[in-house]
Formats: C-alpha cells, sequence, structure tokens
C-alpha cells in the first residue's frame, strides 16, 4: 500500500502545462544521437513540462518527493524516477539504447596539446581534470552544481579544443 500511495500524487495531481520556454538539447556522444533534458533548476515552475521531437514525446512531472521523467514512442513508454531532493540531475535519451540515462558533470575533450589541460582546468573552473594522451582525450571533472550542458558549450570555443563530448553514467551491468 505504501507504494501505491507514494505514486498516487502523479495521477490525482493535475499539474497545469508549462510552456516549452526551456528547450531540449541534442547532441551526440561517442557516435550515439542523445537528447538532453533539462535540470528542475531551468525548469522553472516545477510544473508538468512537454516536448515533443519528430514521434518522441517527453514529459517531466515533479512531485514533493519524486520527479518523474517520461518518454513516449509510437509503441512503448519508457519511464526513469529521480530524487526531486537533487535539482541539478539531468537525464538524456540515447535513441540508440532507447534509454534514460544520467549525464554525468564530466566532459570528455581532444585537446592540440594535452600538456595545456591544467591551464584549461583553471579556465574553466572544472575541478580537476585527467589526460589520456596516448587515447587521445581527456576528462574534465565539473561541480554537479553547475550547468554542463552550457559548459560544454563554452570550451568549445576555446582554441585548444578540437572536440568536447558530454558522458553519460553507464548503464547497470547485472551480472548473469
Amino acid at each position: 500500500m505504501l507504494k501505491r500511495s507514494a505514486l498516487l500524487w502523479f495521477v490525482s495531481i493535475g499539474y497545469p502545462l508549462a510552456a516549452q520556454q526551456v528547450p531540449l538539447y541534442e547532441t551526440s556522444i561517442e557516435n550515439r544521437e542523445v537528447i538532453v533534458i533539462p535540470d528542475l533548476d531551468q525548469l522553472e515552475s516545477r510544473q508538468h513540462f512537454r516536448w515533443t521531437i519528430d514521434d518522441l514525446e517527453f514529459q517531466v512531472e515533479t512531485g514533493p518527493t519524486h520527479v518523474r521523467y517520461t518518454v513516449e514512442l509510437p509503441y512503448r513508454t519508457y519511464t526513469h524516477y529521480e530524487s526531486a531532493a537533487d535539482p541539478r540531475v539531468r537525464l538524456a535519451y540515447d535513441r540508440d539504447s532507447q534509454r534514460l540515462r544520467r549525464v554525468l558533470p564530466s566532459l570528455q575533450i581532444k585537446l592540440n596539446d594535452y600538456d595545456k589541460l591544467d591551464d584549461l582546468v583553471l579556465e574553466t573552473k572544472a575541478t580537476r581534470g585527467k589526460a589520456f594522451p596516448v587515447l587521445d582525450f581527456a576528462i574534465l571533472y565539473f561541480d554537479s552544481t553547475q550547468d554542463i550542458v552550457m559548459l560544454k558549450q563554452s570550451v568549445e570555443q576555446i582554441p585548444n579544443v578540437t572536440s568536447v563530448s558530454l558522458m553519460l553514467e553507464p548503464p547497470l551491468q547485472v551480472p548473469h
């Protein structure tokens, strides 16, 4: 009964639809097309939000303890719940795997000169950076309170940077 009553507020409270003032962000991660949903801090009034892209419908509904993220396809619906206590959680819908995954507060970057990574960490106000020059990439780690999509867009403008990609939380690995 507890589980049932905890989820009833999503059904019983009718939220007015908010205007689509905050857009979804489409990008590519590891050659996969993803759509990033705004975090709760960007959804100003914490109501019910709805977006449509192609044949996908995205919904975010907030309640007192949880946030429900829904992606509706013509043949299936995917739902993901997060705690409302962390308003900076960002999710991305991976079109290939058809799953909602968390966006990490990190950027994978390629640089012309990996010796200048420390300067880039200072310039971007990252908490730290780790270079993997043999693999031709580096990772910038940021505080989770920062908007990672805005950071990606600003890092793309830095001359030493040749590419920038968001990072998704790896899918849960279940042993067989």
